[in-house]
């Protein structure tokens, strides 16, 4: 029997340029830091030319990062530190610069936008969050309603291709929910993922990520001793199993999911430090030429707008006193290993390309930067 059931707790209107209304907005000085004219799109050809471009400090610890669908917003979101009033962040962003306008009291989880309207749905600990980014008379306003409340803590999510559908995973129950989007009623559920487990500690939900055209859904649980993706096919109810045999002792869940723009690939990254690429047609691994391994946690992971390259992150070893970290390029279709650039270190960072592929947003423990590449005359 499937429960329906909705509460809508609060609803405010926060203009980004004053004082916040309820629901915890709030909002300071605007900052806003220029970009270079004319940014080109990050290619196989220029990614070793990448520089910091923008930096904006703040006071958490990031878990989800997302842009909208015409990349006029960017939005972040993360756990809060000890009296940090902050975490849920708003960016707008054009052609000449990038401005930070609003931010709201609350640790994020994950956060996810619609595909089709400038919708963001935000993950709390035991709540979903909708957010509606409008713009009217030259006023920003977020528009903020909360579904689906839960006795368990939402650990992931994910918008349906057509934006009709929310997906959420918890822990410690791997308990995987589809909701209406708008009015926040279940609609389905996945059966419990630990009766198929390979692993006697797995639990919770890891990492979802919405196939961009189908109704599939690629799942990650906590504690597996494998590297396993679950790819659920919610119209026919069809649950598979991706399998790659991790060559770490370490546990190797999964920890970040990325569809390829072209469709028919699934990239994984995991505890076990390696990135792992999927064939959708046959449901098995592609092997990476140049195999690099992150001594760490592959947290950040996604594809070019164009569907050429991957990113994912590692941690250099090289250098115990002064620690880096490294944005890795792999070329796609081939699978190859393009090269990396050094970042400055940080620890289970999230990655975003802007939807025309000039920008990377990438998180910081307490800054979010954003990284192009600068044309010379």
């Amino acid at each position: 029997m499937v429960l329906r059931c909705v509460m809508v707790i609060c609803f405010a209107l926060v203009p980004l340029s004053g004082r916040p209304g309820n629901c915890d907005g709030q909002v300071g000085e605007l900052t806003t830091i220029s970009l270079p004219t004319s940014l080109p799109k990050i290619s196989s050809d220029n990614f070793t030319e990448l520089q910091n471009l923008a930096t904006f400090e703040i006071q958490d610890a990031i878990a989800d990062v997302a842009w909208s669908r015409d990349g006029t917003w960017f939005v972040a979101g993360g756990f809060r530190f000890s009296h940090s009033p902050e975490g849920f962040y708003v960016f707008y962003v054009n052609s000449e610069s990038i401005t930070l306008l609003h931010n709201a009291s609350t640790s994020v989880r994950a956060l996810e936008f619609s595909p089709i309207d400038d919708t963001v749905f935000v993950a709390t600990a035991n709540e979903i969050r909708r957010y509606e980014l409008l713009e009217l008379h030259s006023e920003t306003i977020v528009a903020m309603t909360v579904l689906s409340p839960h006795s368990n803590v939402f650990t992931a999510m994910g918008v349906s291709p057509d934006g009709s559908m929310l997906a959420t995973g918890t822990d410690p129950e791997s308990e995987i929910s589809i909701w209406n989007a708008e009015t926040g009623i279940l609609v389905d559920q996945l059966p419990d993922l630990l009766s198929i487990s390979s692993s006697p500690y797995a639990h919770g939900i890891s990492a979802l990520e919405y196939h961009p055209i189908h109704d599939l859904l690629a799942i990650g649980q906590l504690l597996e001793s494998d590297h396993v993706v679950y790819m659920w096919n919610i119209t026919t109810g069809e649950l598979s199993r991706l399998t790659s045999l991790s060559q770490d002792t370490r546990l190797s869940e999964v920890a970040a999911l990325s569809f390829s723009p072209s469709q028919d690939l699934l990239a994984s990254g995991g505890y076990d430090g390696r990135v792992k690429l999927w064939s959708l047609h046959e449901l098995s691994e592609i092997q990476l030429a140049g195999d690099y391994q992150d001594p760490g946690c592959v947290s950040g992971l996604d594809f070019s707008p164009d569907g050429t390259m991957l990113i994912s992150n590692a941690a250099s070893k090289a250098d115990i006193q002064h620690p880096t970290d490294h944005v890795v390029f792999w070329s796609i279709p081939d699978a190859e290993l393009l090269g990396t650039v050094t970042i400055p270190a940080t620890q289970y960072p999230r990655f975003a390309f802007s939807p025309d592929g000039t920008l990377i947003a990438i998180s910081f423990p307490r800054s979010i930067q954003f990284w192009g590449v600068v044309e010379t005359p």
